[in-house]
């Protein structure tokens, strides 16, 4: 479950089964408060922290900030 919900907040994966109607009901019970932004900020600062981690590889070679930030997201 923690793995769906993720990939539909992070990178708008799976959203396509879902009806507007409970996408907006989800996000009115639990807002997301600029997600996107505060997620690709904290990944930044992990990923200079320690550039030979995982997170640097997705967002040095893959360029995972620009997935997150041009993904289907929840308003927000």
């Amino acid at each position: 479950m923690l793995r769906a919900g993720s990939g539909g907040d992070v990178a708008g994966l799976g959203l396509d089964v879902l009806h507007t109607e409970q996408i907006e009901s989800v996000v009115a019970h639990f807002p997301r408060f600029d997600l996107k932004h505060e997620l690709t900020r904290t990944l930044a600062i992990e990923a200079q922290a320690r550039p030979g981690c995982r997170i640097a590889f997705l967002q040095n070679k893959l360029g995972f900030a620009q997935l997150i930030r041009d993904a289907p997201l929840f308003r927000e």
